[in-house]
């Protein structure tokens, strides 16, 4: 029996269409808002098969073209790690 598996774009589309929370990873089940509390997250993404690193190398949702970080949260981000923390 042959069994079809959705890509990942589709499946980001459905999710955003039922306005859950984006999954970034989906191998890691690292969405959006885990990464808006912790940046930290973001190093665990892409570390099995590795399909939404070229989402993430350009700070977009898979399967979106809406952004990940805003740019204030991505100054914000690159501050704190600098200063050692994510807070």
């Amino acid at each position: 029996m042959l069994t079809l598996m959705p890509n990942i774009d589709t499946i980001a589309k459905v999710l955003r269409l039922n306005n859950c929370c984006m999954y970034i990873c989906i191998c890691n089940q690292i969405t959006d808002s885990m990464l808006k509390e912790d940046a930290r997250y973001i190093t665990k993404c892409g570390t099995q098969c590795g399909k939404c690193i070229p989402y993430i190398q350009q700070n977009l949702i898979p399967g979106t073209e809406d952004a990940i970080y805003s740019e204030e949260e991505l100054l914000l981000a690159y501050r704190n790690a600098q200063l050692g923390g994510m807070g």
